[in-house]
Formats: structure tokens, C-alpha cells, sequence
């Protein structure tokens, strides 16, 4: 069963592999809540509603921003840095609730924390919860190293 909430995108790129499968990208159009099936097959057809954020006017991008400084910086230091053009992007992005979505796709590894963001409409309640989950990322990659050791990322297989 999918989740109730999902997000709605067009496909803007598709590339075929020899495996018969496709590597797509996406570009997020909104927020839906999926009602019910219309049906199933050959295919899955749902009917949805469009979800609107929560408070968008009056959240400001600075304390996400800074976090996900942080937390590249971070990375960075642990030689897990995410490539520049990347990083840059999302440091200097204005629109918080795009920069939010972005952050939690890019930066959260752990795909129900993706989810519960996903899900989460107001969005000062999603900046709290994403900042929390940012900072525990950041203590697990410290954690990582730290168990790690000396033994850089590529060896660690011949551990």
C-alpha cells in the first residue's frame, strides 16, 4: 500500500539501461494526498488532492541555511563532501520551502525520515524537525569517523 502522501512530479529526464529499467529525473510539482484508487490495473491509478504548505509567507530561510552549512561543512571535513555546484546551490537558495525539500532529499539518508517530511505541511513544524534531523545526520557521520578510524572510505571493504 503507498503512502497517503506522496509527491507529484513531471519526468524531465529518462534514460533507458540495458537492464530494461530507466534512471529518471524529476522535478517536484506538489504535495498529494492520495484518496483512493480508481484502478489498479493494468496499473495503478489514483485520485489525489493537492496539499498546500502551512505558514510558507512567514518562515525565513536563514536558520536552515545555516545548518545545512554546517552540516556540509561537515561533511567536507570527513571527506564525504557533496560536489561544489551542489553544496552552493543549497546555501544560497531563498525559497524555504523549496530549499526544506531539497535539504531533506539530498542531505537525510534514511527514507522515513524523507517521508515524515514529506508529510509534514506546516512548515515551521517541518524546518524544527528537519534542523533536529540534520544534527542527528551530523553526529552519526561524526560517530562514523570515529568508529571508522584511520581506515579511509575506500579501504574500508578490506577491513
Amino acid at each position: 500500500k503507498p503512502y497517503d502522501v506522496a509527491g507529484l512530479g513531471i519526468i524531465r529526464v529518462a534514460v533507458g539501461k540495458e537492464d530494461g529499467t530507466s534512471n529518471i529525473i524529476l522535478q517536484g510539482v506538489s504535495r498529494v494526498r492520495i484518496c483512493g484508487f480508481v484502478t489498479k490495473k493494468p496499473y495503478p491509478i489514483v485520485q489525489i488532492e493537492p496539499l498546500k504548505t502551512l505558514h510558507a509567507e512567514t518562515v525565513e530561510a536563514d536558520p536552515l541555511t545555516a545548518k545545512v552549512a554546517e552540516l556540509l561543512s561537515t561533511r567536507a571535513k570527513l571527506d564525504m563532501a557533496l560536489p561544489d555546484h551542489v553544496s552552493k546551490y543549497l546555501t544560497t537558495m531563498t525559497d524555504t520551502d523549496n530549499l526544506a525539500d531539497l535539504v531533506s532529499f539530498t542531505l537525510l539518508s534514511d527514507c522515513y525520515e524523507k517521508q515524515e517530511m514529506l508529510e509534514t505541511l506546516d512548515l515551521r513544524v517541518r524546518l524544527r524537525k528537519l534542523i533536529h534531523l540534520l544534527d542527528k545526520e551530523q553526529n552519526q557521520l561524526l560517530y562514523w569517523k570515529k568508529l571508522q578510524g584511520g581506515v579511509k572510505d575506500k579501504d574500508i571493504g578490506q577491513n
